[in-house]
């Protein structure tokens, strides 16, 4: 009798293991921000996390309390389970810094960031070609656009009514194949190059729009990262980025480069000073943004010293 009790109980430890978000982050897994309850989802074409859905006000308003996301005509675009707008790249990716600030003890080499481009077309395509988050033909069969239900008058998609006139809870904004809410419409979502930390565009379209080709897929729009009522963001969770130094940076002076092995505790600024170099040439030298310092065992050029 003890032994089936200890058996059935052992069973249901593994299944609530298996199921349970991890402590730490654990690749095939989901996790949790132990700071902001934000989930992610386990994206095994990107060997990475991805947000399972858009950050919302409450969770911004964490980093910011005093965001107010405003509203469209009469409709209040500022409930803490809607996504945090009027909010641009700069905004986004502080939020990012600081989150990595909280859960820092949890998350070894890995980092919050704004997705790339390519990732973003990835989880938003699943992994196949499909033109739109949800297949191949209009209309849709799930996402927050500008259907029937909306308020003005321009471009609806007339044969669809999502029923939210403006931004949807995150929550009820359209799940795709791979578990992810609102990668289609709701709101325009921040792409951002990881190795230089810099905008590149807003991708998936919103609640405003309802032409054809806005809800494509392969649509971006990289005119200005500025904030605006449709623009909002998700983070994915990925290790953190450390480029390679070039097999040759400068192939006529590659016999005036040193080779010097990172040291733990070594920082860009530290070794600028010690080989009397640049900070910018070290950076440059090396192809990295410099951002996070240099992990330790990494091999960096030195450029030639200056003085």
């Amino acid at each position: 009798m003890m032994t089936s009790l200890a058996a059935a109980l052992a069973l249901h430890a593994a299944i609530a293991s298996a199921a349970a978000p991890a402590r730490i982050p654990a690749p095939g897994l989901p996790w949790f921000s132990p700071s902001s309850r934000m989930e992610f989802v386990w994206i095994e074409a990107l060997d990475l996390w991805v947000g399972k859905f858009e950050v919302t006000n409450g969770q911004y308003r964490r980093f910011r309390p005093a965001h107010d996301s405003g509203r469209f005509d009469v409709h209040s675009l500022n409930d803490d389970h809607q996504p945090a707008v009027e909010v641009g790249f700069r905004d986004a990716a502080a939020f990012a810094v600081w989150l990595n600030e909280q859960d820092a003890r949890a998350l070894g080499d890995l980092r919050y960031r704004l997705p790339s481009e390519d990732e973003w077309q990835t989880y938003a395509q699943c992994g196949d070609s499909r033109a739109y988050p949800w297949g191949d033909r209009m209309p849709p069969r799930f996402g927050n656009y500008h259907g029937r239900e909306g308020a003005e008058t321009w471009d609806k998609i007339t044969d669809y009514n999502d029923t939210h006139p403006v931004s949807a809870p995150v929550d009820d904004s359209g799940e795709n194949d791979w578990g992810l809410f609102g990668v289609g419409g709701n709101v325009w979502e921040l792409t951002a190059s990881p190795s230089r930390n810099t905008f590149s565009a807003w991708r998936g379209a919103s609640w405003a729009d309802g032409v054809d080709f806005t809800l494509r897929c392969d649509t971006r729009d990289d005119g200005s990262e500025s904030p605006a009522c449709v623009n909002g963001f998700r983070l994915v969770l990925a290790p953190t980025y450390s480029p390679p130094p070039p097999a040759d940076p400068d192939p006529d002076l590659h016999d005036s480069y040193l080779v010097y092995t990172i040291q733990p505790g070594d920082t860009w600024e530290g070794i600028a000073r010690l080989f009397v170099v640049p900070r910018e040439d070290l950076l440059r030298a090396n192809r990295d943004d410099g951002i996070d310092d240099p992990a330790p065992d990494r091999r960096i050029y030195i450029p030639p010293c200056t003085e």
